[in-house]
């Protein structure tokens, strides 16, 4: 997200502060860093002032960071642009910066590959699309306000329910309240509603994310690869469509842990997983199929076209420079490819297992390979790349 100017923009009951200092509470709620355009900002901090004790805001991530290192910030509100390859990486930092904090996204593009990698990988526990709306912000800050801070009282109760009428009801029911303030309950109840909608939704979003994805990678899991994968392969059966998968591994693995510990193996990880999502198709899905190895299932591709693809990711990560700690890291995959047109398998096991194998036979023909294995003979090499 490109900052407009290079400056931070603080409310109001902040212009006067000295940059090191918070100024001290005066009602209850927690505080809130806002980050964004200054077109958003504005309107942000109206709608966030009536649940917090204090509002900053920032217009950079680079300023953020320097609020959240100087402030209590209690939750953190930040837009999110589709495309924002580093958004989930700068969550994860913000997090970092300051324990316990409550991290809020605002995404203009809520595509799933985003929003999976918000949540996996930058810990973000609100998801909300623009605009932003008053209803869904004001409960999410009260449901993630911090313990120690002044809690104000609680509004009355006014939901609906199933249980009998309450004596404020049955005096509102008999007539002793006036039309006007029957109505202003009514309308407090269905509001009250609508929010706990808008949060179960949101919730229940998250919860889908969380079930179908890896959490270190931000790709489909084993889970959500098997659902998709018996979807395929019913319609091969029924349309004789061309599906591919191709399975990968990466190279000497257990070296690159051992030689350089583990926190770099992960950062090879999520960086061979963005290389993939990058070089794979608007259709394909990737999936982590465990530990070091990934799976990627090519629907309406023939065989020779999968080994195309395959081959050009080979060669995208061979020469990509993987870094961690400062150091480089040579990385290189071995790859099989197997397709139900050409290997006519009878089920979706055996489908992956002709993947498999050629797999295990690009790593003994010496590593960074791709391999097709004949259909009618498994012993034998139909195509082979790389080396």
């Amino acid at each position: 997200m490109a900052p407009r100017r290079n400056r931070s923009i603080v409310s109001k009951s902040m212009a006067d502060s000295p940059p090191s200092a918070l100024p001290p509470k005066t009602r209850g709620g927690p505080v809130v860093l806002l980050v964004g355009e200054e077109a958003h900002l504005k309107a942000w901090t109206r709608m966030v002032a009536q649940g917090a004790s204090t509002v900053l805001t920032a217009t950079s991530r680079a300023q953020a960071t320097q609020q959240l290192r100087k402030s209590p910030v209690d939750i953190l509100i930040a837009l999110v642009q589709g495309g924002d390859s580093r958004a989930a990486t700068w969550f994860r930092e913000a997090g970092a910066t300051r324990v316990g904090l409550a991290k809020i996204a605002v995404v203009d593009d809520p595509s799933p590959a985003l929003l999976q990698s918000l949540v996996n990988r930058g810990g973000v526990c609100r998801l909300f699309a623009m605009p932003l709306t008053p209803r869904g912000i004001h409960q999410a800050l009260k449901e993630l306000e911090p313990a120690s801070v002044v809690v104000l009282p609680a509004p009355e109760k006014t939901a609906i329910q199933l249980t009998p009428p309450s004596p404020e009801w049955q005096k509102a029911l008999s007539g002793g309240e006036s039309l006007e303030r029957r109505l202003s309950r009514m309308e407090s109840s269905r509001n009250a509603l609508a929010m706990e909608n808008e949060t179960l939704r949101s919730q229940i979003e998250m919860l889908r994310i969380h079930s179908t994805t890896d959490p270190l990678t931000g790709l489909s899991n084993r889970r959500e690869f098997e659902t998709r994968l018996r979807g395929e392969w019913g319609r091969y059966r029924r349309y004789h469509r061309p599906l591919s998968a191709v399975m990968l591994d990466i190279d000497f693995f257990k070296s690159i842990n051992d030689t350089h510990g583990h926190e770099c193996g992960d950062v090879v990880l999520t960086t061979l997983a963005s290389l993939i999502r990058r070089h794979q198709r608007e259709h394909d899905l990737t999936c982590r199929y465990g530990g070091e190895e990934f799976i990627v299932l090519m629907p309406e591709t023939t065989l020779g076209s999968a080994f195309n693809v395959a081959e050009g990711l080979r060669r995208l990560v061979a020469r990509y420079p993987f870094r961690c700690g400062g150091k480089a890291i040579a990385v290189r995959i071995s790859m099989g490819v197997a397709g139900v047109l050409e290997h006519d398998p009878p089920d979706v096991e055996t489908f992956l297992r002709f993947a498999d194998l050629a797999l295990y036979r690009a790593k003994n023909e010496g590593r960074n390979r791709t391999v097709i294995l004949d259909p009618k003979d498994s012993e034998r090499i139909l195509r082979i790349g790389g080396g």
